[in-house]
């Protein structure tokens, strides 16, 4: 079986690394391992030039070809458009190149969400879902067959993927869903069940889908590969979100459904395992899309401040907004620095990032919500308007 180690490209010598578990678990035992973080993280100088031309191919797509407004109204962020970002390599940033994506480290595939942020927050959900933690079960724990039957259509942005966790009595306590599939005697499982707010949940046509599993005679989880098309394989309603609006958010039943041996990923029973392996991992975009968001947020507050005038005076000159601005900078300078060196001790291989990822995620959504409400206020009652985006 594939192991992240195998599956993400390193940006750095790994061996400085060697004996550390995690660099923030640590402090806690009075430890400071300063060779993990010093120096700073920095992908190889041939990654960058490739990151840096998808970032330019992913500017110049939305700027032919997208309308986030067009698709807050729509409620989608559009098929057509999806496919162009395929074509242009968008969405296999993570896929190794033999199965047709980019092949980029964490950081490198990470600088590149953040740019989705910054064009779009509901567009970085949609590729979020399907990047993040969709297929990236697949790139880390997949079979070589599992990979070459799903990564390529997924990387080429011909399907879309999903990821299948939670439930209506299982949220943060996932370990307790309630979906159970029973193996049967030719090797298949038969799944039943229901899962609440899945992303890309009408659009998607593979989904990484846990549930309970008696194994060796205890009660564990398995993660399986749902097609769309399955017997027994139900879209249920689409949730009204607050905002993210093109954000296809769908309830999911699982009557019977019956799944081959071919599509369970990893052995039975580590199904927990890497459920939270993936969430760890894909944590990094959200904080890293947070950065994104953050950017597009203040780049419009500055604007804004700079060109309207008040009292005979630019909104700038004012010492009460001035502060404002320069609490958004300077929070943003921390969240972005804990962001990346996260991605950073994931190529470098450390093996244990799970408290730094989660704190990166909790840091970036808290901020993100605090860079939206200061940007709205600057703009003042011109931030009340569904036309600008800080409702969403």
């Amino acid at each position: 079986m594939t192991t992240e180690a195998e599956a993400t490209t390193t940006t750095q010598d790994t061996s400085r690394v060697e004996g550390v578990s995690s660099f923030s678990k640590s402090l806690f035992l009075g430890e400071i391992h300063e060779e993990v973080v010093f120096p700073f993280p920095r992908p190889r100088d041939e990654e960058r030039e490739k990151v840096r031309g998808l970032i330019a191919s992913l500017h110049e797509c939305v700027d032919e070809h997208y309308d986030w407004r067009q698709a807050e109204e729509d409620r989608w962020v559009g098929d057509d458009f999806i496919r162009e970002l395929g074509e242009r390599g968008i969405l296999g940033l993570y896929v190794p190149e033999r199965y047709g994506g980019q092949g980029l480290s964490q950081t490198g595939y990470c600088r590149v969400f953040e740019n989705i942020a910054q064009v779009d927050p509901t567009l970085s959900v949609v590729l979020g879902v399907h990047q993040s933690i969709g297929l990236k079960g697949i790139a880390l724990f997949g079979s070589d067959d599992q990979k070459e039957r799903f990564l390529p259509d997924l990387a080429s942005g011909r399907k879309l993927a999903g990821f299948a966790l939670t439930e209506p009595k299982a949220g943060s306590d996932a370990y307790h869903l309630e979906s159970r599939a029973v193996r049967q005697s030719d090797g298949s499982w038969l799944l039943n069940g229901e899962k609440r707010w899945i992303g890309n949940g009408d659009k998607g046509s593979v989904f990484v889908t846990f549930a309970r599993a008696e194994v060796g005679d205890k009660d564990r989880h398995i993660a399986l590969i749902l097609e769309k098309g399955m017997k027994g394989f139900e879209v249920g309603h689409r949730y009204d979100t607050m905002g993210l609006r093109a954000n296809d958010l769908r309830h999911l039943h699982f009557n019977d459904v019956r799944v081959p041996p071919e599509n369970v990923l990893g052995d039975p029973g580590d199904g927990f395992k890497i459920a939270m392996h993936i969430l760890n991992n894909g944590r990094m975009s959200l904080a890293t899309g947070s950065v994104g968001g953050a950017k597009w947020l203040l780049d419009g507050a500055i604007r804004h401040v700079t060109e309207r005038r008040q009292f005979d005076r630019r909104l700038a000159d004012f010492e009460l907004v001035q502060d404002k601005i320069g609490w958004m900078v300077s929070q943003l300078f921390g969240l972005e620095s804990m962001a990346y060196m996260t991605t950073g001790l994931v190529d470098a291989g450390v093996p244990d990032y799970s408290l730094e990822s989660a704190m990166a995620k909790i840091s970036g959504s808290e901020f993100l919500w605090y860079q939206a409400n200061r940007a709205l206020q600057l703009k003042g009652g011109e931030g009340y308007m569904r036309d600008e985006p800080y409702e969403k």
